[in-house]
C-alpha cells in the first residue's frame, strides 16, 4: 500500500468534508417474482335452473333376446268350398277295335317291404292301359 494522502479539511486522512443535501430518487426497480397464490374464497350460491334441452336422436337398435317357447296350436280351420270342373282331357290314340292300343302299366306299391316270417303284407297295385272295346271274357286282371 502506498502512502497516505494529504491532509483533509479537518487535519485527517480519508475526510470528506461535512454531508450535502439529499440527491433525487432515483429510476424505479424490476418487478419482483409472483408470490404462491391464495387460498381460494367461498363458493357461492346455487343458480336457477335453466330450461329443457331439446329431444337427442334415436339410438341404434339393440341384440334382439332369446326367443320364448311356442304358443298351444291353433284351431282347425273350416273346409274350403268345392273348386270347378277341370278341362276335359284329349282323346288317346284309337287302335283296332278290341285291342290294346299301349301295354298295360302295372304299378305296384311300395316297391319292397321286408315282412317277418308268418306275417301279412299289404301291398297296393294298379294298371294304366286302354282298350278301344271291352272284348267279352278279357280284363285287366288277365294281363
Amino acid at each position: 500500500m502506498g502512502p497516505p494522502g494529504p491532509p483533509g479539511a479537518h487535519g485527517y486522512p480519508g475526510y470528506k468534508g461535512e454531508p450535502g443535501p439529499p440527491g433525487l430518487p432515483g429510476p424505479r426497480g424490476f418487478m419482483g417474482l409472483s408470490g404462491a397464490p391464495g387460498v381460494s374464497g367461498k363458493q357461492g350460491p346455487v343458480g336457477v335452473k335453466g330450461e329443457k334441452g331439446d329431444v337427442g336422436f334415436v339410438g341404434a337398435p339393440g341384440i334382439k333376446g332369446e326367443s320364448g317357447l311356442p304358443g298351444p296350436q291353433g284351431k282347425k280351420g273350416s273346409i274350403g268350398l268345392k273348386g270347378s270342373k277341370g278341362i276335359k282331357g284329349s282323346n288317346g290314340i284309337r287302335g283296332p277295335k278290341g285291342h290294346l292300343v299301349v301295354a298295360p302299366k302295372v304299378h305296384v306299391f311300395p316297391k319292397s317291404q321286408v315282412v317277418p316270417v308268418n306275417k301279412s303284407a299289404t301291398f297296393h297295385c294298379w294298371v294304366d292301359g286302354h282298350m278301344s272295346r271291352k272284348r267279352p271274357g278279357v280284363s285287366l286282371e288277365m294281363l
